[in-house]
Order: structure tokens, then sequence, then C-alpha cells
């Protein structure tokens, strides 16, 4: 009866769900061995790099400056923080060579050059507009030179109605 039962099951029972047979019986133990060599080789790495991590605390930081860092300074040093920021916007980066690269292209050259002057205009005192000199705008000495007819046409002229700014 047990012999049918077991018959009737390799019928119902679909190949997918039987296990596998193993056919090689010496693999599973070359496994083991590979597995084990990594897990050696990773202990032994494991430790070094704790070694070298304790150690490396232990000691004070360094200065990493290189000569090419002082270099860029050198280079940026005639640019305000905000101009380089606003640098660093436009090109989306804030690698110091990608910045000192824009910095040298004529159209954002021209727009440092125009914010400068817009800054020198804000910061210039406005003339009065009432007052009273001469068109041509001599310098004292020049003045002085002057012969008595040179002076009398140079006090007609700064009497004249102004025509212009």
């Amino acid at each position: 009866m047990s012999e049918e039962i077991i018959e009737n099951l390799d019928t119902v029972v679909p190949e997918e769900v039987k296990t596998p047979e193993v056919k090689e019986e010496g693999k599973p133990e070359a496994d083991v061995k590979t597995v084990l060599a990594q897990k050696e080789h990773f202990r032994t790495k494991a430790e070094r790099l704790e070694k070298e991590l304790s150690e490396a605390k232990g000691k004070p930081a360094e200065a990493t400056i290189t000569l090419e860092a002082i270099k860029i300074g050198k280079k940026l040093e005639k640019y305000s923080d905000e101009v380089i920021d606003d640098v660093a916007k436009v090109i989306k980066s804030t690698n110091p060579n990608d910045i000192l690269a824009a910095l040298e292209n004529p159209y954002i050259k021209r727009g440092i050059e125009a914010k400068q002057q817009e800054e020198i205009n804000k910061s210039k005192v406005p003339g009065s507009s009432g007052s009273i000199g001469y068109g041509n705008q001599k310098s004292p000495d020049e003045i002085r030179k002057l012969t008595p007819e040179e002076h009398m046409k140079l006090d007609q002229e700064s009497l004249r109605p102004s025509t212009g700014i």
C-alpha cells in the first residue's frame, strides 16, 4: 500500500517541487574552503585598517595646502568674496579652477566691470546744480597766466546762461 502512495505521489507532485539531487558530492567542500579563505583575507584586512585608523586618530591633523592652492589664492586675491560667490552661482560650481576659468571669460569680465562701475557711481557725491564756474574749467595756474582781455572774455562766458547740462 505504501508503494502505491509513493507511485501516486510521483504522478501528483510536479517536477519543480521535487528536490534536486546533488550529483557532485565534492563541490560543497570546495565552496567551504573558498569562503573560509575569503573570511580570513577580510579579517586580516579589517585588523590592518583598524590599526591604521587608531594610529591616525592619535596624530594631529596635518595641513595639506598645496602649491596649486596657494597659486589659486593669489589669482583670486584681486576679487571680492561677493564677486567670487556670484561667479560660483552663475557657473554652478565651487571648484576654484572652474571659477578662475570663468573669471577669464569676457562676458563675466564685462559683468564684473559693470557692477564695479555701478558701485563707483553710487558712491559719488553728486555736484551742486547751481554752482557758478567756468565752462572751460581751467586750472588756477592757467587762470593766473591769462591776460586781462582773456580774463574779461572768460568772465563773460561764465555769466552766459547755460545751454545744456
